[in-house]
């Protein structure tokens, strides 16, 4: 997903070596290979996936998902954060608050 990304990074499209590549990906995990569809169906208003902000803008459904096939094909892998932060995509949640509970104080006595 590394030689996608960066190629459409650089050119702003896929060439025909990325386009294989996406799709010996989705046939590996047995998903239709149309990008295109998946593309033209993406409706960045209702994603709620940070990475679908660079530097507070968004992206285009191309890039998005692009991201989104790297999310999914390295799920466990833990390159999630790394990727938010290559792609300025926590640019926008810069002062967000994420609520829970304070593991040092309460959760942590459990153990």
């Amino acid at each position: 997903m590394n030689y996608i990304e960066a190629d459409y990074e650089l050119t702003g499209l896929l060439d025909q070596s990325s386009i294989k590549y996406w799709k010996a990906l989705r046939t590996r995990s047995g998903l239709n290979t149309d990008i295109d569809n998946t593309i033209q169906h993406t409706d960045l208003s209702k994603e709620s996936d940070w990475a679908k902000f660079s530097a507070g803008n968004l992206i285009s459904p191309t890039l998005y998902n692009i991201r989104r096939e790297r999310r999914i094909e390295f799920a466990a892998e833990a390159f999630r954060w790394n990727d938010l932060k290559r792609w300025r995509a926590l640019d926008q949640v810069v002062d967000y608050h994420i609520e829970g509970f304070n593991l040092w104080d309460e959760n942590y006595k459990l153990y």
